[in-house]
């Protein structure tokens, strides 16, 4: 709350002050709410825990409380081939994390949002009137990103025709994925350069070192000049959900056999929500293991009304897991281009 009040995010107003739209018979309040998350490192150790205030998203009404809401996320092919071109060409790097990144950012001109006070903070009669994109909100990525863009922009950052996230300066690279970004360069010194220039615009961010560790997948590089990726903590938290602390390891991910629609099977059984492990698969498969691309994918296929046979061929991807999850499965071979 302290740093919200200090980014100015909102105005304490009355509650006969909120004006009422043609077609609502109410004043239009979002409620707000708390979100606590423990932040984990790749290795599984708590990072950091958070306490976010959060507007309810999903009471705003279209062309109301927001208007447009599409915002780019980078392409991991093009994460993949910047960090080909920094294994090949030595490149030094930094991460950097933008600290409440949203909040940093403008509500977008012409739009106006009320929220309930928090619990916790309730002042009889008052509600906000916000100045910033609050977490939760549905235009708070598209907010976020064009404040990025234009600070990057104003100090020296082209973006990429390729790929709106990729930004290039005379010396640097700049990766963009939400409120998190790499930067490489041959020196330390430009990336630091960058760095300043960006808190010289306003912007609040922490410097976490070099790259590895982005978006929980950890970067080890070689002796012999790659990089391997693991996601380790990702398929242990995947072994937890499921509640396989103890099960034994399988060789293949899957039968060699299609896996059929089922439609007229039973329904799963499972306590846990089976299109959620295979999202966590699918972010697992794309990024570190194309060794259960295959598997997963024929999983997805069902994940909108999974049947207990997917479910049973989801925990067989999970065996698998069990048995290679400090395997070199991830290593991308970007020597040698």
């Amino acid at each position: 709350m302290s740093q919200m009040r200090k980014l100015k995010a909102w105005e304490v107003i009355n509650l006969d002050e909120v004006p009422c739209t043609s077609d609502r018979n109410r004043h239009t309040v979002i409620e707000s709410t708390w979100a606590f998350k423990v932040k984990q490192a790749p290795d599984s150790s708590v990072k950091k825990q958070k306490a976010r205030l959060c507007i309810r998203g999903d009471q705003q009404v279209k062309n109301v409380d927001y208007f447009e809401i599409y915002a780019p996320v980078v392409l991991w092919n093009t994460v993949f081939t910047v960090m080909t071109l920094a294994v090949n060409l030595g490149l030094q790097s930094r991460q950097v994390d933008y600290t409440n990144a949203f909040v940093q950012a403008t509500l977008p001109s012409g739009e106006e949002v009320y929220m309930s006070l928090p619990r916790g903070y309730e002042e009889p009669g008052k509600v906000l009137k916000l100045t910033k994109t609050v977490y939760g909100l549905a235009q708070v990525l598209l907010a976020w990103f064009t404040m990025l863009k234009q600070g990057l922009e104003a100090t020296g950052f082209k973006p990429s025709d390729m790929d709106p996230c990729l930004f290039i300066s005379d010396m640097v690279i700049c990766v963009v994925y939400m409120d998190n970004c790499l930067m490489f360069s041959r020196n330390l010194e430009d990336i630091d350069q960058a760095i300043q220039a960006m808190m010289d615009k306003g912007f609040e961010l922490r410097i976490e070192d070099d790259a590895a560790g982005f978006l929980g997948i950890k970067l080890e590089r070689q002796d012999d000049g790659s990089i391997e990726l693991k996601q380790s903590a990702l398929i242990q938290h995947i072994i937890e959900t499921v509640g396989f602390q103890n099960a034994t390891a399988k060789y293949t991910p899957a039968k060699l056999i299609e896996l059929p629609a089922d439609k007229n099977g039973l329904g799963p059984q499972e306590a846990w929500s089976c299109s959620s492990v295979i999202g966590m698969l699918m972010y697992l498969a794309s990024n570190s293991r194309p060794d259960i691309a295959m598997a997963v994918h024929q999983c997805a296929r069902y994940s909108h009304n999974p049947r207990r046979s997917h479910e049973k061929a989801v925990k067989r991807i999970i065996h698998y897991l069990i048995g290679t999850k400090d395997t070199k499965a991830g290593r991308t071979g970007f020597q040698g281009m």
